[in-house]
């Protein structure tokens, strides 16, 4: 599948909302509509608003873009309408993004949207056009993987396996380091697998900080015998990664309350990854990871173009898998003084299923 094939997608709902253009602002809509992987480590810009996609039947989709942030190649069927971001004039890229919109729509009075950010830059002078919502569509037609999506989020995850390879090496020596110490030897390595700068999402807790779920690292000093539970999901091209591991500190063996606790965790994903195929339940999936265990989250998610993407492993979810969909499968097991996530990502086959992440889940 190529991104013509999405674009054809993408015209279907929104001829099926009855409009004739369709105007996305969401930064993974955006990526998977353009191929443009939008800067987000520094969140927003104070000299232009994010990239927007246009897309209307018998046209190239319209990546509307400051300057600062237009590609130097874009692929076929994009073209970019690219306005004034950083300047030593005064800043307008609002204004000036919401004028190549208005051109571009050329006095088409409804569009379909992807979000109530879209519906800023949909005004017509100070009149508003009707926006029509599509979003549960495009999450729809993201869900399953194309294999432009499936290259990218293999990309994506060999970064995460070496940052999970790099606080494993880490933990060995790590009595008396502080968290931020590993967490910058496994950014480093992620980011030697990408070989660039990339945004990262990231739990990486230790000793008791581990039963609370999650949490930025920081200065608290990690001893032999404690866990480390590091949850890492980088973004490496525009598609995000995921992966998370629990390891001990040091060489000598972790209490045993956290080794038996480890193996429920463990023997939880296995049943998850086997029950995995088209047309299982989602909330059954769900069951089956969180069976004998209790843990206040979901069980995994979809992956892509967002961190979170359908489906959503929770009790109360609605759907079934359909092949092609990427997840990330995430059982846990938290007590009093200490916790354990493990998690690996499946892409569901025609039978069954591929784990795509290949970092260990020892816990030493």
């Amino acid at each position: 599948m190529s991104l013509a094939d999405r674009h054809a997608q993408a015209l279907e709902l929104t001829a099926a909302a009855g409009a004739p253009a369709l105007l996305c602002a969401d930064p993974a809509n955006v990526h998977w509509l353009t191929g443009l992987a939008c800067e987000i480590e520094t969140g927003p810009s104070p000299f232009a608003p994010g990239p927007l996609a246009l897309l209307a039947p018998g046209e190239p989709v319209r990546l509307i873009v400051s300057e600062d942030e237009r590609p130097a190649t874009l692929p076929d069927g994009v073209e970019a309408l690219a306005y004034e971001g950083f300047t030593t004039g005064p800043l307008d890229g609002p204004r000036h993004a919401r004028r190549l919109v208005g051109e571009a729509l050329d006095g088409r009075r409804v569009i379909a949207g992807d979000s109530a950010a879209a519906r800023g830059f949909a005004l017509d002078g100070d009149a508003p056009r009707e926006v029509r919502d599509v979003t549960g569509g495009l999450l729809d037609a993201r869900a399953v993987k194309d294999a432009l999506a499936l290259a990218e989020l293999r990309t994506a995850l060999a970064a995460a396996d070496a940052g999970q390879a790099a606080l494993r090496a880490a933990a060995r020596d790590a009595d008396g380091a502080a968290e931020i110490e590993l967490f910058a030897a496994v950014r480093g390595a992620i980011e030697a697998s990408a070989g660039t700068r990339v945004p990262l999402l990231a739990d990486l807790v230790s000793g008791p900080r581990t039963a609370g779920i999650g949490g930025a690292p920081g200065d608290r000093v990690v001893r032999d015998g404690e866990l480390i539970l590091c949850d890492l999901a980088p973004r490496v091209g525009g598609s995000w990664g995921d992966s998370c591991a629990t390891v001990v500190v040091g060489d000598g063996p972790p209490p045993a309350a956290a080794q038996r606790a480890h193996a429920r965790v463990h023997d939880a994903l296995r049943r998850a990854i086997e029950a995995v195929r088209p047309g299982v339940a989602v909330r059954e999936l769900d069951r089956v990871a969180r069976d004998g265990l209790d843990y206040p989250h979901h069980s995994g998610h979809g992956i892509g173009s967002s961190y979170h993407e359908r489906p959503r492993l929770v009790p109360s979810a609605t759907g079934s898998l359909r092949e092609g969909m990427v997840i990330a499968l995430e059982p846990a097991s938290y007590a009093d003084a200490f916790g354990v996530r493990l998690e690996h990502v499946v892409r569901v086959t025609a039978d069954g299923c591929e784990v795509l992440s290949r970092h260990r889940l020892e816990l030493s």
